[in-house]
């Protein structure tokens, strides 16, 4: 898949990955939350584990903006929401 990020904001690093891994997901539904979700890395390797959906909250807009274009060029508007607020 595929993250965009920016240079200029927030990356994810290892800690995303790791983290990603460490939660346990039921596997076939369920409904995920990602509080803080930045970029949208969570959200997208938890894709890879689950066929449930994860909504992701995030308080700066232009980090929502790229992790909502990641979840587009992924094909995985239907499962993921990455959403502004805090």
């Amino acid at each position: 898949g595929k993250i965009i990020q920016s240079d200029d904001v927030f990356s994810f690093s290892l800690d995303a990955v790791l983290l990603a891994e460490f939660v346990w997901v039921p596997i076939q539904k369920g409904r995920l939350v990602d509080l803080c979700a930045g970029t949208g890395a969570i959200p997208l390797f938890l894709s890879y584990r689950t066929k449930g959906t994860v909504t992701g909250l995030e308080i700066q807009p232009r980090l929502v903006d790229m992790a909502n274009r990641s979840i587009a060029v992924n094909d995985l508007s239907d499962r993921l929401h990455i959403l502004e607020g805090d």
